[in-house]
């Protein structure tokens, strides 16, 4: 009885693998596809490795996604960029939303020429710090790219980053936690825009904005939210080092609930 049992259970794992294969092209997918920024780093200039931490506004601000994120409802897979920012925003995000982290080179940060001045670090070490890194996670090293890259350019890496996501299953939801200009170059993607003259945004891309998009199969993406941040009060809304409250402003922006820059 034991063995048939055991036999049983096989049969319908393998089952259930059949009725449910894994969604390998994101165009198929009906889930939701949500982008975040990493939080506020620390200053790059004087680190060797050129890859900072979060601040603690940073770490505030990514907590507070997360909180956001979870009343959205989101329960999806989490990749990150090998980045240490991304990472610990990722880290500070499923505190909150549950899950293990997989790390995505192809979403790592925009490098407009040349070779980004950052330490590379095998998935061995970066297991060491983020230990929320999936079991099941792989990297390849050296995992960094090089430029020129333009936002034009970035949409190739986030289907590679989309595919390989491999969705278990049409409905589910997947994040990404990356960088500024990967934020925009999602935005390209799913709106489908060609190019070469770059959307202008009336929203601005500060550290933890979401961007959502839902998926459909056969119809083209429905953007939910763009660089949202309507989560964060005034005095925790940043671009690194640059804070919201010491720009000068026009006018309510009612879709994110904060005021736009002056032109």
């Amino acid at each position: 009885m034991k063995h048939l049992t055991s036999f049983l259970l096989v049969l319908l794992s393998a089952a259930v693998c059949l009725a449910e294969p894994a969604v390998k092209d994101w165009r198929q997918a009906e889930g939701r596809v949500l982008i975040v920024r990493h939080g506020q780093r620390a200053p790059i200039v004087g680190r060797e490795d050129g890859d900072p931490p979060l601040t603690e506004l940073g770490r505030q601000q990514a907590e507070m996604a997360g909180q956001y994120l979870r009343k959205l409802n989101f329960r999806g897979r989490i990749f990150a960029s090998p980045y240490r920012r991304t990472l610990e925003t990722a880290s500070l995000i499923a505190k909150h939303t549950g899950g293990r982290i997989q790390v995505c080179p192809e979403i790592q940060e925009l490098i407009r020429k040349g070779k980004p001045r950052i330490k590379q670090r095998t998935l061995a070490e970066l297991r060491q710090e983020f230990p929320l890194i999936a079991e099941d996670a792989t990297l390849e090293y050296p995992w960094a790219v090089s430029g020129p890259e333009t936002l034009f350019t970035l949409p190739k890496r986030l289907e590679k980053a989309l595919n390989g996501a491999a969705f278990p299953d049409p409905s589910s939801d997947v994040l990404l936690v990356s960088h500024g200009g990967l934020l925009k170059g999602l935005d390209i993607l799913m709106k489908n825009i060609p190019g070469p003259e770059i959307p202008k945004w009336e929203k601005v891309n500060w550290n933890c904005s979401i961007s959502e998009y839902r998926l459909k199969k056969g119809a083209a993406p429905v953007c939910i939210r763009l660089f949202d941040v309507s989560f964060l009060p005034d005095e925790l809304v940043t671009s690194n080092a640059k804070k919201m409250t010491a720009d000068k402003r026009k006018g309510p922006d009612p879709a994110s609930g904060r005021s736009k820059e002056k032109k």
